[in-house]
């Protein structure tokens, strides 16, 4: 009785090529609706991608007023949720790296 989506919001999301980097920018908006009777409690988690390599860049953008442990990358929302009620937090990064590198970011 409680939906979560989680979608690519495609307005920002995008690839650039400047100098010898690409950057892409990526946006996920998560909503939780609760369909139950009765109001719930939830705690919501993602992740920013963590970069271990010096020429790859991670920037953190928008979080939603999540806590961030900034080690792990971790994001954690929690969430009062009234009943019929649908909430939506968002999630946007920027990684910057070597246009010769490969890297997947879903």
């Amino acid at each position: 009785n409680v939906i979560i989506k989680r979608e690519l919001v495609k307005d920002f999301s995008k690839r650039q090529l400047i100098g010898s980097n690409k950057i892409v920018n990526k946006a996920w908006e998560i909503s939780v609706k609760n369909i139950k009777k009765q109001p719930i409690e939830i705690i919501l988690q993602d992740q920013f991608p963590i970069s271990t390599q010096k020429e790859i860049n991670v920037d953190q953008i928008e979080k939603s007023n999540a806590e961030l442990d900034e080690e792990t990358g971790i994001l954690k929302w929690k969430l009062f949720i009234e009943p019929t009620i649908e909430k939506k937090v968002q999630l946007k990064y920027s990684v910057k790296y070597p246009k010769g590198e490969y890297l997947k970011l879903e």
